[in-house]
């Protein structure tokens, strides 16, 4: 099965792609799968036109990975929202779920405490998550900007599935 893990930070979605190998064994990473999705420049965040694109675009890319599961990393930022980026975070939770549920991919958010458990980390130091423990050689691109949480969560998902 194929896992995605996906990270919210500063307004990006960064992916962790990883697949459960036929023969069994610790999940592996997708080369060639999208890194990450920045949303349109040029329009405002509560636009609807970039609404839509993020929508369009984040199904674009469940199609061409096909995922079997989800995981959207929750916050740990529970207080202190600017209402701008409290409404960016939650558009692209909904738009995430929204196009996830459009193409009957299980989809769930999942507290860090969670994922933190089944990858054998503290909660906080997901972004310190080893790109070697994927078999990675060197830290891949936006490793701590985001997606070493999301690859965290990809993994944890693998590790629960019981592959």
């Amino acid at each position: 099965m194929k896992h995605l893990g996906i990270c919210i930070a500063s307004g990006v979605l960064y992916y962790g792609f990883v697949a459960d190998p036929p023969g069994g064994g610790p999940a592996l990473p997708t080369h060639g799968a999208a890194e990450r999705l920045m949303q349109q420049s040029g329009h405002s965040a509560a636009d609807a036109a970039r609404i839509l694109d993020t929508h369009s675009r984040i199904k674009q890319d469940l199609r061409e990975f096909c995922p079997g599961s989800v995981v959207l990393v929750a916050t740990r930022q529970h207080a202190a929202w600017t209402y701008r980026k409290a409404f960016e975070r939650a558009s692209l939770t909904a738009l995430t779920m929204l196009s996830c549920a459009e193409l009957s991919v299980p989809c769930e958010e999942w507290k860090t405490e969670r994922i933190g458990k089944l990858v054998g980390l503290e909660p906080q130091a997901l972004a310190q998550f080893d790109h070697r423990v994927l078999g990675f050689e060197t830290r891949p691109k936006y490793w701590t900007a985001g997606r070493a949480v999301a690859f965290a969560a990809a993994r944890a998902s693998s590790l629960e599935s019981g592959a």
